[in-house]
């Protein structure tokens, strides 16, 4: 711990850039490792047979990265929303905004895939906010009262869904990475109301002092 107080680490600009690091090698590897399984399976030229539970489908040559990427995605799908869970939030809305969201993407991947690359990129803002309450918490900026106030909505909202999807008792595959993803969250957000009440203390130490 003595390291994080010594350094000089813009959290607020790691955090997001790590973030989008993680997802790069989580589903860049998976889908990299799937890619080369399809090429070595197969003679140049040649179709892919894949046989993924229930799941068969011929591979054409040309379509062996997409169906990598998009094969990637999805058998991540439930750790990723977990991590970046605050872009599942505001896909939804960011959908309703654009008429047509499939233009912006390759043809070959498929609305999983679309929803997966848009994970990262729409959860950028959450992680700089945390980056922004870990350097209030080190004592190496201050954060405003309307950002300490988004915080306290932030974690109300995340415990507000935790508490629906509890009553509700989910037995779906992916319900545990659901609550942990929710979870996380709520500590992530919940790290601004910290950072604001430690200012309020040393604000009020100094005036008494």
């Amino acid at each position: 711990m003595r390291w994080l107080l010594k350094s000089s680490v813009p959290f607020a600009m790691v955090l997001p850039v790590l973030a989008m690091v993680v997802w790069v090698m989580v589903v860049g590897g998976a889908a990299v490792a799937m890619y080369r399984t399809l090429v070595g399976v197969t003679q140049p030229g040649q179709n892919a047979t894949v046989h993924l539970g229930a799941f068969h489908e011929t591979i054409l040559p040309e379509s062996f990265a997409p169906f990598a990427v998009n094969y990637a995605v999805l058998t991540h799908s439930h750790v990723l929303t977990a991590v970046y869970m605050p872009g599942a939030f505001l896909q939804m809305p960011v959908s309703l905004a654009t008429t047509t969201p499939e233009a912006w993407y390759p043809r070959q991947l498929d609305e999983w895939t679309r929803r997966g690359v848009m994970l990262p990129l729409l959860s950028l803002p959450a992680w700089w906010l945390v980056g922004l309450a870990m350097e209030a918490l080190l004592g190496r900026r201050r954060v405003r009262w309307p950002v300490v106030v988004l915080g306290c909505v932030l974690c109300v909202l995340f415990g507000t869904v935790l508490a629906g999807f509890l009553a509700g008792a989910s037995e779906s595959a992916g319900g545990g990475w659901v609550y942990a993803g929710l979870v996380l969250w709520i500590v992530l957000f919940g790290l601004l109301p910290l950072a604001g009440v430690r200012q309020w203390h040393m604000s009020r130490a100094r005036s008494s002092g």
